[in-house]
């Protein structure tokens, strides 16, 4: 039996008993306490440790401080009165002089006063305050005085989900709720909910829409439930309380920094391992879902009934549900991640199509009504696609531009918008009804069209540093109803933050255990996007123990073995190894990669490392036009390309190559015969004069051989062996080099699956790490590989020292 098989109910009554024996006894460990029941000892022990961190950080009890406790004024802001709870601390209503308005403050609990909660406070406000969506709440100013750490955020003065189905528990029950405004405020909104399946697909999509807005920023939530879902007045629902999110980053293949936190009844099985991603986040709104549609609260037998549920198990409480509805609350409850939706922005879209199908009729009218008046605000505020006699040719200046601002030419309009806004903006009534309207052009696939309100969006949240446009200039071009345009993405440039809650209180050193050398560790650095990976490259640049650690692009720490094995003596001899790291902005790191098809073409295509150990790939070109008998290419500069090439005659030609805005190679021969032995299996260059490559060398050991090249003028090479044995497979496919001691490679596995591995030079030797641990990246052979930095001129960099100190 494994912590995936003990079941919601037996956790809870055990964690139950714990919990009373504690109350007279609370130094009782969890060891002693598995003593007392032999068959779950192992559970108890593997479980019971992270359910106590869950029980510190998240909200499963507590009751509210007495009205004398409540403190009169928090940082200047004076206190109205308490309005609940949050995961990390309590939230008081308060008066705003500033906005002229009241606001919602949150302050950290007394009793958590301690570092490690302040500093998760803390976390908590970076998180909230790097999410700009229309269904979160948001952050005004985080605070603090000598008594409070506090943060301001916007009030929603409106029930949550939670008190909705209290209330109508309470109602079925005979009981009377309270006449707090609160109840009241939920009685009304339950009586609007009933068997109203618009609505509540309506609500539901929002909720998933703020999720996938998160999770393109790379914060799960990790406590999705009723309670941290509002609905104001005007029945807009706002996702509230991120006191326990945490970044992708925190992948198992990347760090060993595990936590299973969260509110246990709306937990994914796999968070009580640990284990987390946005298919968990997914599941908690499903279960809430699941109560809003049979408005009954969610328990343990529910849970497990939901588990092995088939079409027609909730319908059976309520016949009037429809299919489709249940189709989708059971999807994002499946037990198994892969069973679910795989993403929250595919889960709007089905409840947004379900409430639009259910929508009332006389919805038509107001929708034209809400249209037209959002059409006249935006116009009057933005000056959205105004024409204008102006001409101003498209540039890719760095510059910051305004956002929604018109740049006006003879044969197309050019749209401003700053990085981080999914809204591009309304189409002007010149375009056309658009009901029928597809987009087309270069970068239609990244953009999305409302018909019905004739807003501009952006599929997923544009980030200046790592373009997804075709041409990687952050200029997108499209075409509406036939008509061009060009949507300008602009930079507002803040420099990269290292993550404060890593580190000891001196904010310098992390303490790591031996066995976390054993493998990789992460590091956590946001830019402003608040993007982990994307257009962040982290680099070891000085300590006196630089060259005992090692860093990834994307922030992963690779420790020499040496510090494994022996533990070799620090530089100074303090028992503290000591390095500087940098983190540069706006620097993406790209790779080419060439792919054998099964017709004999050569597709090209252009990837990146993003957050959860995943590569994002994008082809360019199915068929390159590369020579077939391509051995390896590299290059320095994404836009200069040099392939090696294997000859009848036996000898390796070498090719020069620019690569096409088709994403195709137009290519010039440098030399028939460069002077590279026919065993060469991998080629790569920094910066298009010195290339490193690879040769097999036959015999018993196999050893694959590394070379240094100069490239002479004539097109061939003056060569070097520089190792005999580099430590790299026979079965590489590509080879790519990223800076002076950092390479990339894919490699053949025995069962036929690819991978993509980081390599460390080391002494001429490479240490390698997987990208991921398990998930192959390739289905096809790889025939190149090339990878190369693109830092941009207005590029920032921010540097750290950190002090490893390890214990046993």
């Amino acid at each position: 039996m494994n912590a995936s098989d003990l079941q919601l109910h037996e956790i809870e009554q055990l964690w139950a008993r714990f919990k009373e024996q504690r109350v007279d006894a609370d130094d009782l460990s969890v060891a002693e306490f598995s003593k007392q029941f032999p068959e779950q000892a192992a559970d108890i022990l593997r479980v019971f440790p992270l359910m106590m961190e869950l029980d510190e950080y998240a909200n499963t009890s507590g009751e509210l401080p007495t009205m004398q406790q409540i403190p009169d004024r928090i940082g200047g802001y004076p206190i109205v009165r308490q309005i609940g709870v949050g995961g990390m601390g309590l939230v008081y209503e308060a008066q705003c002089d500033t906005l002229r308005e009241r606001v919602a403050i949150k302050v950290i609990s007394s009793e958590r006063l301690d570092e490690k909660g302040i500093q998760r406070f803390k976390h908590e406000a970076r998180a909230v305050a790097s999410l700009h969506h229309t269904n979160i709440v948001p952050i005004y100013e985080f605070g603090e005085s000598a008594e409070h750490h506090f943060y301001t955020m916007r009030l929603i003065d409106g029930p949550n989900l939670a008190d909705v189905v209290r209330v109508a528990n309470e109602e079925h029950a005979g009981s009377h709720a309270d006449s707090s405004v609160t109840d009241i405020a939920a009685f009304g909104l339950l009586q609007q909910l009933r068997d109203n399946w618009h609505l509540i697909a309506q609500l539901g999509s929002q909720a998933a829409a703020a999720l996938a807005h998160a999770h393109a920023k790379q914060i799960l939530h990790r406590d999705v439930k009723p309670a941290n879902l509002l609905i104001d007045s005007t029945n807009k629902l706002w996702v509230t309380d991120f006191g326990l999110a945490k970044r992708t980053l925190d992948d198992n293949s990347l760090t060993s920094m595990y936590h299973a936190v969260g509110t246990p009844r709306y937990m994914a099985p796999e968070q009580l391992r640990g284990i987390s991603d946005e298919r968990s986040d997914t599941f908690s709104l499903g279960l809430t879902l699941c109560e809003l549609v049979t408005l009954e609260k969610m328990n343990s037998a529910t849970r497990d009934a939901l588990a092995v549920a088939k079409p027609g198990f909730l319908r059976n409480t309520n016949p009037k549900l429809p299919a489709e509805l249940e189709r989708i609350v059971l999807k994002a409850v499946a037990s198994e991640p892969e069973d679910r939706y795989q993403t929250a922005a595919e889960m709007a879209d089905d409840l947004n199509a379900l409430a639009k199908k259910h929508s009332p009729q006389s919805s038509h009218a107001s929708s034209r009504t809400v249209a037209a008046t959002t059409t006249a605000l935006l116009l009057a505020i933005a000056g959205l696609f105004v024409a204008s006699a102006t001409d101003d040719s498209l540039t890719t200046s760095m510059k910051p531009v305004a956002a929604n601002t018109i740049v006006n030419r003879s044969d197309q309009i050019v749209l401003n918008v700053l990085e981080g806004s999914d809204s591009v903006g309304l189409v002007p009534e010149r375009y056309g009804d658009l009901s029928q309207t597809t987009l087309s052009g270069d970068d239609a696939k990244c953009f999305q069209i409302d018909p019905a309100t004739r807003q501009l969006r952006f599929r997923q949240t544009p980030d200046y540093e790592v373009p997804l446009d075709r041409n990687m200039d952050n200029l997108y071009s499209l075409r509406i109803a036939d008509q061009p345009m060009v949507v300008r993405v602009g930079n507002e440039n803040e420099p990269p933050q290292f993550d404060e809650f890593i580190f000891e209180p001196d904010g310098q050193t992390i303490v790591l255990s031996r066995q976390q050398l054993a493998g990789a560790w992460a590091i956590d650095v946001s830019d402003d996007s608040d993007r982990l990976y994307d257009g962040l490259c982290l680099t070891v640049t000085g300590g006196a123990d630089r060259d005992l650690v090692k860093m990834t692009t994307q922030g992963v720490f690779v420790f020499d073995r040496k510090m494994r094995d022996a533990m070799p003596a620090d530089a100074d001899g303090d028992g503290i190894y000591e390095i500087e790291v940098t983190a540069s902005d706006e620097t993406p790191i790209w790779t080419a990669r060439l792919e054998q098809q099964a017709d004999g073409k050569i597709s090209l295509l252009r990837e990146r490392v993003v957050a959860g150990a995943r590569l994002e790939s994008t082809l360019l070109a199915e068929d390159c036009l590369i020579r077939r008998d391509v051995i390896d290419i590299a290059t320095a500069d994404g836009k200069t390309f040099y392939h090696l090439h294997h000859n009848p005659s036996g000898t390796v030609a070498l090719m020069k190559s620019r690569l096409s805005s088709r994403g195709t190679f137009d290519s010039t021969l440098l030399s028939e015969d460069c002077g590279i032995g026919n065993e060469v299996i991998g080629f790569a260059t920094l910066d298009g004069k010195t290339f490193r490559y690879l040769t097999r060398q036959r015999g018993a050991m196999q050893a694959i051989q590394m070379h240094q090249a100069i490239l002479r003028d004539d097109g061939t090479f003056e060569t070097q062996m520089i190792s005999e044995d580099c430590r790299l497979p026979y079965t590489l496919e590509g080879f790519s080099w990223l800076d002076t001691s950092r390479f990339h490679h894919v490699r053949r596995l025995a069962n036929g699956e690819r991978m993509f591995y980081f390599s460390f030079e080391t002494e001429n030797r490479f240490e390698n790490m997987r990208l991921h641990e398990t998930d192959s990246q390739y289905n096809a052979p790889t025939r190149g590989q090339a990878a190369w930095l693109e830092p941009s001129s207005t590029s920032r960099s921010t540097s750290h020292p950190i002090r490893f100190r390890i214990v046993p």
